[in-house]
């Protein structure tokens, strides 16, 4: 987890800014991000999008626990943390336990998310009144999310969420390419843990 200035104060994201531009000069977005970074009207545009991908990460429930309780204020109370990573007890789709901490998919797609809403800001904002979105596609990936607390994936893009499908809690994913559903316990097998229900064939 890094830290970037915003006038005087301080912010949390994953990643580091110093990564992020590194990563996105060779995306479809550097031209967007190196403009963003002249921008005399908001010196700090960059920054911005990158305390605000990495909230938006945080709000989706993943697998595992947090390091820390997590406290979102400006400034966290002790013996907390601000974001919802780093975390424990994280597996992958097949089981196998992720170290602790920060996932580098989590920190790549903080910068992803951030260059995104600075090419385009209302690319991927949900409409007032969708009722949380619950079933994404990127190619042949779907993803169909029935986790805890009614939340949802709304406001996140398909690009964005699909390579993190399998650190999500409650997500169920197929892939037509391949033939595998994958259940809420992470397992490519139907058992007694897993919810599923499909809505079209694979």
């Amino acid at each position: 987890m890094g830290i970037v200035t915003i006038g005087d104060n301080e912010h949390s994201i994953f990643g580091d800014a110093a990564s992020a531009n590194i990563y996105l000069e060779a995306s479809p977005w550097a031209i967007a991000w190196e403009e963003a970074a002249a921008d005399a009207t908001d010196p700090w545009r960059r920054e911005r999008a990158l305390v605000s991908a990495s909230r938006q990460l945080s709000d989706v429930v993943w697998k595992g626990s947090p390091a820390l309780p997590v406290d979102p204020r400006p400034t966290p109370a002790v013996g907390t943390q601000p974001l919802a990573f780093p975390r424990t007890g994280m597996t992958d789709c097949e089981g196998v336990a992720i170290a602790d901490g920060t996932p580098a998919s989590i920190e790549i797609a903080t910068y992803v998310l951030a260059a995104m809403s600075i090419d385009d800001a209302e690319a991927f904002v949900p409409e007032a009144d969708d009722g949380g979105i619950r079933r994404i596609e990127a190619g042949s990936v779907k993803i169909e999310y029935f986790g805890p607390g009614g939340a949802t994936l709304s406001g996140l893009p398909p690009s964005v969420l699909a390579p993190l499908a399998c650190l999500i809690a409650g997500a169920a994913i197929s892939d037509s390419a391949a033939g595998e559903v994958i259940g809420n316990d992470g397992c490519f097998a139907f058992d007694e843990d897993d919810e599923y229900h499909l809505t079209g064939p694979l």
